[in-house]
């Protein structure tokens, strides 16, 4: 691999995430403009809560599943559902 294209896939990476996340403060911003201070609070503190539910919830689940995904003749769609299931379990 040559070096510009390993800068060029690292600058559109970067260029991606940086917008990212400006869309994301925008929305942000805009939301707790829209339902006022209180609500955002009870919003922010449930999504807090399942933020650290799914990172519980994940047991290494998204290791596996990005293991045997990449195997061949994987069968995709029955792994996620897998997945999804253990999730909801």
């Amino acid at each position: 691999m040559s070096k510009i294209l390993i800068f060029k896939n690292a600058s559109y990476l970067l260029l991606s995430n940086v917008f990212v996340r400006f869309i994301s403060a925008l929305v942000t911003i805009l939301l707790a403009r829209y339902i006022g201070p209180y609500e955002y609070g009870i919003l922010s503190v449930a999504m807090a809560f399942s933020l650290i539910a799914s990172y519980f919830t994940d047991m290494g689940l998204s290791q596996t599943l990005i293991r045997e995904g990449t195997k061949d003749f994987a069968k995709i769609p029955t792994l996620v559902s897998s997945v999804f299931r253990t999730k909801i379990v």
